[in-house]
């Protein structure tokens, strides 16, 4: 069995070819380069079984090298000699189909060796089973071409009768299920997050190296993928041991660590009848619409959706469109931000909740318009938002919008009105207990918007002219020689001490201590 050693440093060559038992293990080091075009050269004389292959070499790197000659002979097997394990190095290995990685800082001779003779042991037993390698070569792609139809005849339920299935697994290669089953859908989502698209090619071959990590991951567990380009979707079947269900999160690490993609997985629950791959798969993948809500992540587990909402969000509903006419923006805003907590699985179809913030966004629209302000002149959006917190947002700029529009649309006039109407309510109710938020009801504003309109016109806060309307009616209960509790009591303060502290901050002195100005 023929090796070549690809490594720049004189050293560790010497090291490597002198201190293994090359004839020992029925190997022979037929070539050395020092650079990736000398390697190159010597690879296409000696077509070498092994290479030993320095990711770093000059003229032409590790992986240049393998992509450049893997093609002169595909059963050749590579070893990358690295300095460190760089993940795009990583991810890039996998898909030249690299055997191992051996890291030179921390590199011991009997690892290597080690790898080396396990390497050997695959190529002996694929030579022994491939005395006619072009008839076997074909044999094993239509033993591939077969197992590809099975799998996706299963996934489309065409094999109902359990014993003649059976034979048709084992003519595949697919040794005989065991106990439990499950059904996996994995999403490739890098596209929906960083805008990059992907031609069929490139999905094909993002599947077939998802299918490797997986392959490694799970052995005999994984029985096989149907990929579905279209979807940017691969649908996996596994069988297993009873309560040994494999774990997705491990494909979720790899995939992203390795290949350098984000991938979900949503997995269906286990099941014994292995003509049920069709609707656990439908299972499966209706877990993945889930991502529209917040509270899931991207291994989806659990209940699937259901066709109903639940009556903690229609109550939420009533309640947000009470509040509208109102105008409680910071209720509205604060409602909103709230809305999510009120689910937890089983989560309702993602569609029901689009419908019901296409419905409140719709209801704004048409109280604006009553009040002659629309919030969208061309008619709400009908575009469906791919996550609830974008539905959120968008019910949240239209009560922005509704806001800020009534509140730009009041004429100077307007704000002298509605500040003399407050007086007007505020002395008409001097014995009530009135707020910022009542007076705002009443007048069918916002309160930080009247707050601020208010002091614009009279040159003080709410508060401070709150508090001189009482003191002036204090003034005129002292005249009249009323008590001091009973101005408190009719004024509507806890306590004297509350009444007194006003008293002296609008008077300067206390109400015992106080002289009429005319006295």
């Amino acid at each position: 069995m023929k090796v070549m050693i690809v490594e720049d440093d004189l050293l560790v060559r010497l090291g490597i070819k002198s201190m293994i038992p090359w004839q020992q293990l029925g190997m022979e080091v037929v070539c050395e380069a020092r650079d990736g075009m000398e390697a190159v050269e010597l690879f296409e004389s000696h077509l070498p079984d092994i290479t030993l292959v320095d990711i770093g070499i000059p003229r032409l790197n590790g992986l240049d090298f393998i992509e450049r000659v893997k093609p002169l002979r595909p059963e050749s097997k590579f070893i990358i000699l690295t300095c460190n394990q760089d993940f795009d190095m990583v991810r890039r290995s996998l898909r030249l189909g690299v055997h191992d990685f051996v890291v030179k800082s921390t590199m011991e001779i009997e690892h290597l060796q080690q790898n080396i003779e396990q390497l050997a042991a695959v190529i002996r037993e694929w030579r022994q089973n491939d005395d006619k390698p072009g008839d076997r070569r074909l044999e094993r792609d239509l033993v591939r071409l077969t197992k590809n139809t099975l799998l996706r005849d299963w996934l489309n339920g065409i094999y109902a009768n359990p014993a003649a299935f059976g034979d048709k697994l084992a003519q595949c290669g697919i040794p005989a299920l065991q106990d439990g089953c499950a059904a996996w859908v994995i999403r490739l989502d890098t596209l929906a997050r960083t805008g990059k698209s992907f031609d069929p090619a490139d999905l094909d071959k993002i599947g077939y190296a998802i299918e490797n990590v997986a392959g490694e991951l799970y052995r005999d567990t994984l029985i096989g993928i149907v990929p579905d380009v279209r979807q940017r979707m691969w649908r996996a079947i596994f069988s297993f041991a009873e309560g040994a269900a494999p774990g997705p999160d491990l494909l979720i690490e790899a995939v992203e660590r390795y290949l350098g993609f984000d991938i979900s997985v949503a997995c269906s629950g286990e099941f014994r009848d292995c003509t049920r791959w069709l609707d656990a798969d439908r299972e499966a993948e209706q877990l993945l619409a889930l991502d529209y809500y917040p509270h899931t992540s991207r291994l989806i587990f659990g209940p699937g959706p259901v066709d109903t909402l639940p009556e903690s969000v229609l109550a939420w509903k009533a309640a947000f469109l009470r509040m509208l006419p109102l105008l409680h923006w910071n209720d509205l805003h604060v409602s909103l931000a709230t809305v999510s907590r009120l689910l937890s699985a089983p989560f309702p179809q993602p569609t029901l909740m689009q419908h019901l913030f296409h419905d409140l966004n719709l209801q704004i629209d048409l109280f604006g318009r009553k009040l002659g302000h629309p919030v969208y002149p061309y008619g709400p959006p009908s575009c469906q938002h791919a996550t609830m917190q974008e539905e959120i947002e968008c019910v949240a700029a239209a009560v922005r919008r509704l806001e800020a529009s009534l509140q730009t649309g009041y004429t100077s006039s307007d704000r002298r009105k509605l500040v003399e109407a407050a007086e007007h309510y505020i002395r008409e109710h001097p014995f009530d207990d009135i707020s910022m938020q009542h007076i705002s009801d009443y007048l069918h504003v916002s309160p930080n918007y009247f707050s601020k309109l208010f002091k614009l016109e009279t040159g003080q806060s709410f508060t401070d002219y709150l508090l001189a309307v009482k003191v002036e009616l204090a003034e005129q209960m002292l005249r009249s020689g009323a008590t001091l509790t009973d101005i408190s009591e009719k004024l509507g303060y806890l306590n004297l001490s509350s009444f007194t502290r006003m008293f002296r901050k609008i008077k300067g002195v206390s109400p015992s201590q106080y002289t009429f100005p005319d006295s």
